[in-house]
């Protein structure tokens, strides 16, 4: 059978690849290409609105990317889990208030694993909301105690909710957190580190114990 090269499936092929091979320039433009050229007859299924929404969300069009993730919501209810890819698009769209409403539908439909938690907590957190934001990394430690990200957001959360170092109530996390991280990891988590560091080292200053301060202060510079 002889390929047409005007059909306007190929289109729809071709976003999809382009997606999954991370060329999400051109794969908006033919997702594009496919709904302009899409006639009555042609089936729309559910995978075109999910490719575009991501494909959107990668071109930083993510007001766009929700529309399109509702759309294929529409035509398969109870596939809940695309709740959690909306959540992501409000995060980086700052509506943290539409970003949890998002997470809480999903979870309450489908187990939620680390990265529900994680991204609820995260919203929380932006929100300000840093009681609901400790109580979601904790989750996180619970399912994988050894992740490092629940024990460094616990960290971050605990630090606002102790903000003049009343209670030191992020030194735990913040112990815990050092602990998990592998040799390998150690360049690509050093901004962390380094928070991390600073504040023990503040926490044995403040605590009369120099010496141990000052290995903390070393690892810093």
């Amino acid at each position: 059978q002889k390929c047409d090269a005007n059909n306007v499936y190929l289109l729809r092929y071709l976003a999809f690849s382009q997606f999954e091979t991370s060329d999400f320039v051109s794969g908006l433009a033919n997702s594009d290409a496919f709904f302009a050229k899409a006639t009555p007859d042609t089936k729309i299924v559910p995978k075109d609105y999910e490719y575009r929404a991501k494909l959107l969300s990668k071109n930083n069009k993510d007001s766009l990317a929700i529309i399109e993730y509702k759309k294929a919501m529409e035509l398969q209810p109870d596939k809940v889990e695309l709740n959690g890819d909306i959540a992501n698009a409000y995060i980086k769209l700052k509506k943290y208030n539409e970003a949890i409403e998002a997470y809480k539908v999903k979870m309450a439909k489908v187990k939620p694993n680390a990265n529900d938690y994680f991204g609820i907590g995260r919203a929380y957190y932006y929100n300000k909301d840093f009681i609901n934001a400790d109580s979601a990394f904790a989750k996180i430690i619970l399912v994988q105690p050894d992740l490092p990200l629940g024990h460094l957001w616990r960290a971050k959360a605990n630090t606002q909710l102790d903000p003049k170092n009343e209670k030191w109530s992020a030194k735990a996390f913040y112990e815990a957190y050092i602990s998990k991280i592998k040799p390998e990891e150690v360049e690509k988590n050093k901004k962390d580190l380094i928070d991390a560091y600073t504040y023990l080292g503040v926490y044995y200053m403040n605590n009369k114990d120099v010496c141990t301060a000052k290995t903390y202060f070393k690892k810093v510079a």
